[in-house]
């Protein structure tokens, strides 16, 4: 089955990515970490992973303002956001730190699969106590999604909420 088309076109409605492929690989060579996991991925795996990094991205985080049109199927463009310097959005494109936060969340989707489970929530610990040291995992948080690399790319001031998608464990233990 073959890969979509990435369209970057803000606010299109058949929009499904915020960065282009060429604006992300330029972003993974202006990184001083530079990965040779980017370097090294197909067309295809880039594509898939710029998908996937807006998708996720548009499931998991609440922004606020609004969306800039009523035909835009991505979140994005919005009306009523500000830069870092308190300068208002243009309404009618994706801004830089949005771009490049998508091309940082591609890089790490190569890497690892941000939904898998971490190892220590899915080991189950209930408790664990030695003398005054008392250990409890409850799995509550399960796989944290958007990485913080991810986070700190982006204004605060554009995230109302983080969703929690995940189920939590620990209410199916409650008696």
């Amino acid at each position: 089955m073959a890969v979509s088309t990435l369209v970057a076109t803000a606010g299109a409605s058949n929009a499904n990515t915020y960065c282009t492929r060429t604006a992300a690989t330029q972003y993974d060579d202006d990184h001083p970490q530079s990965s040779t996991t980017w370097s090294g991925a197909s067309n295809d795996e880039k594509d898939q992973s710029l998908l996937m990094a807006t998708r996720l991205m548009d499931e998991h985080i609440e922004w606020t303002g609004s969306a800039s049109d009523t035909v835009q199927v991505l979140n994005w463009p919005r009306t009523g956001m500000w830069d870092r310097n308190g300068n208002g959005l243009d309404s009618d494109s994706i801004p830089a730190d949005l771009r490049d936060a998508t091309a940082e969340f591609a890089r790490q989707v190569i890497a690892e699969n941000r939904m898998a489970d971490d190892a220590v929530s899915t080991k189950g610990i209930l408790g664990l106590k030695a003398g005054p040291v008392d250990l409890t995992f409850s799995g509550t948080k399960g796989p944290k999604v958007v990485p913080d690399a991810v986070y700190f790319l982006l204004e605060p001031s554009w995230i109302y909420n983080v969703r929690h998608r995940v189920k939590r464990m620990a209410e199916l233990f409650r008696t």
